[in-house]
């Protein structure tokens, strides 16, 4: 089964979709020993905190990742810093991102560190890339315009985990600069759960394109009153 949506895989080649899956597949899974490794080694009585973890998971990951990835046609380059690593495959980028302790409520209201030089380029970069194909469908329409969505060039693997609950989510996709529609993803998938909709194609691979925010359902909360909390309230009031 591939990590990539169907809409992506029909823009490239199948030697380019099958490296890029190759790298996505042990990304993954560096991650998910990584961050078992640090939850069993994570000992606050030497003075472990969650900057501890999350330095400890950037390194090990970063290092687990190396190892994984021994395909040559796959490259690993480091922007002249040892933070900026990405890896390089035929022409997309792929960084990997750790993006908060605690799984989102909505991935698309997550964005890239703005701070960030480097990351602030990844979404700069993706938008230049979208727009240009969008100037081209001016010309040649497509049948469908989010299409142009998937000439993203720079894609990111954002994870979210701490040393209590571990490894709690792996998202995969293409960040924008800016948001648009409710997303600051051009498009998203989760890899490691389910939790986001998708659309399940016959052949079971599941794949999600930007939903905006607007359309996204609220959960169901249910709340009960007992029995003397209206009077309690109403006390409390001046």
């Amino acid at each position: 089964m591939s990590f990539l949506p169907e809409p992506l895989l029909q823009r490239l080649d199948s030697e380019t979709a099958d490296l890029l899956d190759y790298a996505v597949d042990h990304v993954l899974g560096a991650l998910r020993d990584t961050y078992e490794r640090e939850c069993r080694d994570h000992d606050p009585s030497v003075g472990d905190n969650r900057y501890t973890f999350g330095q400890n998971v950037y390194h090990h990951s970063s290092f687990a990742i190396r190892k994984r990835v021994t395909d040559a046609r796959v490259g690993v380059t480091a922007d002249n810093h040892p933070l900026c690593w990405r890896l390089e495959i035929r022409g997309i980028t792929m960084r990997v991102y750790k993006m908060g302790s605690h799984l989102p409520l909505n991935i698309h209201t997550e964005r890239l560190e703005p701070t960030s030089a480097a990351k602030e380029l990844v979404g700069s970069l993706n938008d230049q890339f979208v727009q240009l194909e969008l100037d081209i469908d001016a010309a040649t329409p497509r049948t469908d315009p989010d299409e142009a969505s998937y000439a993203a060039r720079e894609l990111v693997v954002g994870h979210f985990g701490n040393p209590d609950s571990g490894l709690m989510g792996v998202f995969f996709g293409a960040p924008r600069r800016e948001m648009q529609n409710g997303s600051y993803w051009n498009w998203v998938v989760r890899l490691d759960a389910g939790h986001l909709p998708v659309r399940v194609d016959e052949d079971g691979v599941s794949w999600e394109r930007t939903v905006p925010y607007s359309e996204l359902k609220a959960p169901e909360i249910k709340l009960e009153l007992h029995d003397g909390a209206g009077e309690q309230v109403n006390d409390e009031k001046p």
